[in-house]
C-alpha cells in the first residue's frame, strides 16, 4: 500500500485493530542505526503499525500476542482493501463502529485466541508449514529473485501471515513483521 502512495483504511472488523490509522514511513532502507530507528519511531507516534514504503511495516503491542494479532490482521485487511478497490472502492465505516469494535476487544482476548491458534499449528505442523510455497523460474531465467520454501500452508490468511511466526520464533520479539508495503 505504501508505494502506491495509499494509506490503510480499516474495511472489515478485524482492521479494526488499526484504525487509529497507519502512517507511512517514507524512506526504503533498512534501520541499521539510531538515526534511523529514532526517525521510524517518530514516523510511528502514537499508532500500533507504521508502514515502511518499499520494505514492509513495523508493530508494536503491550503483548507479543497483540503484535501477531495486528500484523496478522493488518495484513489481511490491506488485501481486501485492494480487492475493493478493484471494484471501485470501499465504503468506510462510521469512527463510531471502530470505537464500538475496540470497546469489545479490551482486555487482550481476542488476541490470545489469535496467539493460541498460531502455537497450535506450528506445536502440531511444525515451522516449516509456515514456509512460501517454492515459485518456478520461467524457462530460460535463473532462479535469482525467486522464493523457495516447502508445501504452502493451509489456509490463505496462513499464506499471508506466514513469516509472522517465523520471525518471532527466531528470536525477534519486538513485532517487526513483513506486511504490506
Amino acid at each position: 500500500m505504501g508505494i502506491a502512495g495509499r494509506d490503510i483504511e480499516p474495511v472489515y472488523s478485524q482492521g479494526g485493530t488499526v484504525a487509529g490509522g497507519v502512517p507511512t514511513w517514507d524512506d526504503p532502507r533498512m534501520v541499521l542505526d539510531d538515526t534511523a530507528a529514532v526517525a521510524l519511531s517518530k514516523a510511528l507516534g502514537k499508532h500500533v503499525a507504521c508502514q515502511m514504503r518499499g520494505q514492509g511495516s513495523v508493530v508494536v503491542g503491550e503483548t507479543a500476542e497483540a503484535c501477531l494479532q495486528t500484523c496478522l490482521f493488518m495484513e489481511e485487511n490491506a488485501q481486501y482493501q485492494i480487492d475493493a478497490e478493484l471494484l471501485g472502492g470501499y465504503k468506510p465505516f462510521p469512527k463510531e463502529i471502530w470505537d464500538g469494535l475496540a470497546a469489545q476487544r479490551r482486555g487482550g482476548w481476542s488476541a490470545q485466541l489469535v496467539w493460541n491458534y498460531w502455537l497450535q499449528f506450528v506445536e502440531e505442523e511444525g515451522i516449516s508449514a509456515l514456509a512460501r510455497p517454492a515459485v518456478k523460474a520461467p524457462a530460460g531465467r535463473s532462479r535469482a529473485g525467486y522464493p523457495s520454501a516447502a508445501r504452502p500452508p493451509p489456509t490463505r490468511r496462513a499464506y499471508r501471515a506466514a513469516a509472522i511466526p517465523r520471525r518471532h520464533a527466531a528470536g525477534n520479539p519486538w513485532g517487526w513483521a513483513p506486511g504490506p508495503c
